[in-house]
């Protein structure tokens, strides 16, 4: 960046130049950030109208730098007629004044500005408020200049359109009279007397004739249309089609609707339309024409056609106009004489927010004060001056005044007959705030330059004068009783060294050049003084007259300059002995200069960064990253670290650097190599890893006694954690006195083949050494070793190193794990070998433990099948006295209810025979005795013989539906009671199933009941099967209850939504599996059970159910019966949630030696 680094000197790493360390946040004065803060321009002058400061609005009005104006005065950028001395002598008297006046701007732009001044006389400078008014001032003008425009044009309009009508009228007239044929061939003394007529009239006078066929022609047209459309009247007399050639052709559409139109419908003709001439003009015309059918179906039009553009071009600037008044913030209306408001712009409508609301009169909208202000004085001066200007205030809808500043000005109609008013009015609620603001500013400078001693002085060139202030005397040392020195003594009070530069500096003022330097002077008593001078000069007729200026006493500052250049230097050694190297950036990541540093190695030669863009230097992914750090160090102020890694000659090295925020512009960064650290790091966490492996094995490895499962789990952390292509553990075992390796166990890339298998160790004699031996065995390359038998293992693998780890197990077997790279190895690492060595004596360690849990285990085994072997037969023994009882009970039930039943069964016939012929009897009798006794007829009427006869067949059948059920019951309980049947038997399954349900009918709620559990029966064709009937049922009794069971338990945790539409279900499916096999399926759609839950279901004992509401025994007792009774399977699956089904699997014959239960 050219220019940057004369500001900002460089650190001391290029050539030894110098530099500067800035304090990273500069003091600022309060009155500094008022300025800022202020929207208009505001700026601080002396008492010689020179610049002592300005804030960004003021930069902006003048078009310059703030250094440019802090170098220059008020005269310098103004127009010649101000003159600030003058201002100077008003303020003294008035402390205050406004006006106005005009600034030259760089590009000779002239803009005019109101302002307004201070004078503060304790500090000597003075506070000037700007505004420009430029636009403003145009608006106005431009206002009043199209306002006459749209008069004159009007009036000048309405003119030329009463003689166009008259003279149109008179054409029509005459035209009227001729036929087309009269037209085409008429008198020559007609058509002469037309073209004169024509002539005058301003546009184009015509006929115009649509033809039958509907093409058209000008039969006639004034001279006026060369000028208008370019063509002659007689290259339109036969065809119009060129007029139609040049018409816009977004106009065309509506011409030829607004023709059509105006013959259909008989009315005249008006259209606005544009044209596009030769050279890409375009033209607005108007046409108006009266239509004239003729006889022979053809329409002639006369009319008139005239240019427009220019009233067009009017009205849109009228519109622009209007659009600026409408858009404006300001306050902007017009009025007549008498207060009434003829117009308010839009700002109005916004600051009443009610149109009901909006002021009337001048009295609705203004306090009573203003209201006088403005008739006796604003009125009556813009009448008399034209404008008037003023502070005034407007009410809101609430009543509150709002302070306003208000412009006048007056208008007269062209007759000058009538005239009214226009106001400009801008709220000026913040401006005065920031007066207030400006007032407090004013004061504090007062006295800060009381505290700055800063003198001023001036010297008479013609008269050879000097004056000076009290501070100026003070600074050189004097008193002021001593007077003012001549120019010679004044001379000699400087460094004899530094005269030349001053009498130099004092002669480039006189050519009209303003000073500004820093010189040295030499006191009375010896002692050498540094100041500051800045010099205006005076000028008269463009000749210099006058010197004027500031002295400021820049001693102290100049000592602070040496300590900092003291403090610089310290600063210089001490960032010399700090190892890290140094870069300074722009907001823009540019390098600005940098340190360079004999402990960090860099990316590239710093000196080829300056005045470059980080991403000039660096891949775009780091110099992104940079600029995001760079960027949140000057947001958020805070240092930010950044490490990254970076490839530097001969290897890649890691760095760290810290963002500094130095200035508001700049930002150091300090870069440190950490190669080392990282390096260390690194291999501690190497280290790290290798023990958390090893601990993470351990942990596995004490988890399980299960040996398949440790070793499985170690070999895949070995595969995993070291990365390696292939990993597998084997272990020897001696069959017919020759040792074998078995590969028990392998992980391993895709492309590398399975080595799972039984080895003979005496074909890889150097591996059996390293086994016996206990030492790992080695490859580093697999093609380049001296191993015959490893090279002929792996050839048609893509391992291409090797490594065996022994591990010492007792009894004399050998084990060890076995690894491959796919890739070669310069060397095994050590601590790879310290890894896996660890690993296989906590692997030999393991297979001992599980040696001796297998054999704990074996005898835990042995006691525990006795033990099961006596609680089987403990259950089977319970088991068998509960249901022979029970048969014996059930069968006894059922005979003793079959007998009475059967009796009841076959009466009934009879009873409905005899009862059937009853009825009949005292039908026959009705028919033949119609008229029976009183007596018979009222017992009649007492029973209710008509009910009786309906309803007693229907009693029969209800007592026959009853007999059959209890039948249908007691033929179930004599199928259900055959437990204690000893002997195998050939049995329908379907008829145990069918007599099962039937005893269960009260829990399936059968009979419509809106709880009832619907049963779904998908019967196979099944042969009768051998078996012991008793105890299957009780099977199915176990299942089915179980199911009725899960079903409840589900309808109790569902809520009434989803009662409503929840159904239980009850599927039985029966099917021959195959030619031996048949299954029987039970499934439900209850409550299901968990995984845990169904892996304890057939333990003895185990039960889901309340206590006291189940055993624990049925299910055990099913699969008891199911396994080793019938010699067949009960397998269960469930879903929680969703339900459980059961499935039967049972040969069709079985052979049993003796009873299962015997």
């Amino acid at each position: 960046m050219p220019g940057a680094f004369s500001q900002n000197p460089s650190f001391d790493g290029s050539g030894g130049k110098p530099f500067t360390v800035k304090s990273f946040m500069p003091p600022r004065s309060e009155w500094r950030g008022l300025l800022e803060v202020t929207l208009d321009a505001m700026v601080i002058l002396d008492s010689d109208g020179s610049f002592l400061d300005v804030n960004e609005a003021a930069c902006e009005l003048f078009c310059c730098s703030r250094a440019e104006l802090l170098n220059s005065s008020i005269n310098r950028v103004t127009e010649p007629g101000f003159d600030f001395a003058e201002c100077q002598q008003k303020l003294e008297d008035q402390g205050r004044i406004r006006g106005s006046f005009c600034i030259i701007c760089q590009e000779r732009e002239i803009r005019e500005v109101d302002y307004a001044i201070t004078y503060q006389a304790t500090g000597s400078y003075h506070v000037l408020a700007l505004r420009d008014v430029t636009q403003t001032k145009q608006a106005q003008k431009t206002v009043k200049q199209l306002q006459k425009k749209l008069q004159d044009h009007d009036q000048r309009h309405r003119q030329e359109l009463t003689s166009l009508q008259s003279q149109l009228k008179a054409t029509q007239q005459l035209l009227s009279r001729l036929t087309i044929e009269q037209v085409e061939a008429s008198v020559p003394s007609e058509q002469n007397c037309l073209k004169q007529i024509s002539r005058h009239i301003p546009g184009i006078i015509y006929q115009f004739r649509m033809r039958p066929d509907g093409s058209y022609h000008f039969p006639y047209a004034s001279e006026g249309i060369r000028e208008i459309y370019g063509v002659s009247p007689e290259a339109v007399r036969e065809d119009a089609g060129v007029i139609f050639d040049i018409i816009h052709p977004d106009d065309v559409a509506g011409m030829e609707q607004s023709i059509h139109s105006s013959r259909e419908q008989g009315i005249p003709w008006y259209y606005e339309y544009r044209i596009i001439k030769n050279k890409g003009d375009i033209v607005w015309l108007l046409g108006h024409a009266t239509p004239k059918d003729l006889p022979d179906g053809s329409t002639i039009w006369y009319g008139y056609i005239r240019d427009i553009t220019r009233q067009k071009d009017l009205e849109s600037h009228q519109r622009r106009l209007l659009a600026i008044l409408e858009s404006t913030s300001d306050f902007i209306g017009t009025a007549d004489a008498a207060g009434n408001i003829l117009y308010l712009n839009r700002t109005w409508q916004n600051f009443y927010n009610d149109l009901g609301k909006i002021p009337k009169r001048l009295e609705d909208s203004c306090p009573a004060w203003v209201l006088e202000l403005i008739f006796k004085e604003g009125l009556p001066d813009a009448h008399r001056l034209g404008i008037w200007h003023g502070q005034t205030a407007l009410l809101t809808p609430t009543g509150e005044e709002i302070p306003v500043e208000q412009v006048i000005m007056h208008h007269t109609s062209e007759s000058e007959n009538e005239e009214y008013f226009s106001t400009i009015i801008r709220d000026i609620r913040d401006r005065q705030a920031k007066e207030r603001q400006l007032q407090q500013l004013t004061q504090q400078l007062k006295e800060a330059q009381a505290l700055g001693h800063v003198g001023n002085w001036s010297f008479d060139i013609a008269k050879q004068d000097i004056t000076w202030s009290d501070e100026v005397f003070r600074i050189f040392g004097m008193h002021p009783s001593q007077g003012e020195p001549t120019f010679e003594e004044h001379v000699q009070q400087f460094h004899p060294d530094d005269i030349p530069r001053f009498l130099k500096y004092t002669n480039d003022a006189k050519t009209g050049i303003p000073q500004d330097f820093d010189i040295r002077i030499v006191r009375p008593n010896g002692e050498i003084a540094y100041i500051n001078t800045r010099v205006q000069v005076e000028l008269e007729n463009n000749h210099p007259v006058k010197l004027f200026g500031v002295v400021i006493d820049i001693t102290q500052r100049k000592k602070i300059e040496e300590e900092l250049r003291d403090e610089e230097a310290q600063t210089r050694a001490l960032l010399n002995a700090i190892p890290d190297m140094m870069f300074r950036y722009n907001r823009e990541a540019v390098f600005l200069d940098y340190k360079p540093s004999r402990d960090v190695a860099a990316f590239e030669d710093p000196q080829n960064f300056v005045g470059k863009n980080i991403a000039d230097i660096f891949p775009e992914a780091f110099a992104t990253v940079v600029k995001g750090i760079i960027d949140e160090t000057f947001k958020s102020g805070e240092p930010q670290i950044f490490e990254y890694k970076l490839p530097v000659p001969g290897m890649d090295q890691h760095f760290e650097s810290r963002f500094v925020k130095a200035t508001d512009t700049e930002v150091l960064s300090l870069i440190r190599d950490i190669s080392d650290r990282k390096r260390a790091e690194r291999e501690r966490q190497e280290l790290l890893v290798r023990t958390q492996i090893l601990n993470s094995i351990s942990l596995k490895i004490r988890d399980s006694l299960d040996l398949d499962r440790i070793i499985e789990s170690t070999v895949a952390a070995i595969f995993d954690e070291l990365e390696v292509g292939f990993c597998c553990f084997g272990l020897s075992k001696k069959e017919n006195n020759k040792d074998y390796f078995y590969v028990l166990n392998e992980r391993k890339d895709e492309d590398v083949p399975s080595f799972l298998g039984r080895y003979s160790l005496e074909d890889f004699p150097k591996i059996y050494a390293a086994l016996m031996e206990k030492r790992p065995y080695l490859i580093n390359s697999i093609q380049t070793c001296d191993d015959v038998s490893v090279k002929s293992l792996f050839q048609n693998s893509p391992l291409q190193s090797y490594c065996a780890i022994p591990i010492s197990i007792s009894g004399g077997r050998l084990g060890g794990f076995h690894l491959g790279y796919t890739r070669e190895t310069q060397e095994w690492e050590d601590d790879d070998i310290w890894l896996l060595q660890e690993i296989a004596n906590q692997v030999a360690i393991a297979i001992q433990q599980a040696d001796l849990y297998r054999e704990a285990q074996s005898k835990s085994e042995e006691l525990s099948q006795a033990y099961r072997q006596l609680q089987d037969t403990q259950i089977q023994l319970l088991q068998a006295e509960k249901m022979s009882s029970l048969g014996q009970l059930v069968g006894g039930i059922a005979h003793e209810i079959n007998n009475p039943v059967s009796f009841i069964y076959g009466n009934l016939d009879y009873a409905a025979e005899y009862s059937q012929g009853l009825i009949e009897l005292c039908q026959r009798y009705s028919q033949a005795y119609p008229n029976p006794p009183e007596e018979i007829s009222n017992y009649r009427e007492a029973i209710d013989l008509e009910f009786i006869i309906d309803d007693f067949p229907k009693i029969i059948t209800s007592m026959k539906y009853g007999a059959t059920r209890i039948r249908d019951i007691v033929k179930s309980l004599r199928t259900f009671s055959r437990l204690d049947e000893s002997s195998l038997k050939d049995v329908e399954l379907h008829e145990n199933l069918d007599s099962t349900l039937v005893l269960l009918r009260n829990r399936l709620h059968q009979d419509n009941s809106p709880q009832k559990i619907q049963v779904i029966k998908h019967y196979g064709n099944l042969p009768k099967v051998s078996c012991y009937s008793g105890l299957l049922n009780q099977v199915f009794m176990n299942l089915l209850m179980n199911a009725i069971d899960a079903i409840e338990v589900k309808r109790k945790n569902l809520d009434s939504d989803q009662l409503e539409q929840y159904q239980g279900q009850v599927t039985l499916t029966t099917r021959l599996a195959s030619a031996n096999t048949i299954t029987i399926t039970i499934a439900d759609n209850g409550c299901g059970m968990s995984a845990s839950t169904q892996e304890k279901i057939f333990n003895p004992f185990f039960t889901t159910k309340p206590v006291g509401t189940g055993t624990g025994m049925g299910l055990p007792t099913s699969y008891q019966i199911i396994t080793q009774s019938h010699q067949g399977k009960l397998k269960c699956q469930s879903t929680l949630g969703e339900g459980t089904q059961f499935i039967i699997e049972l040969p069709l014959n079985i052979q049993l030696k003796r009873h299962p239960q015997g």
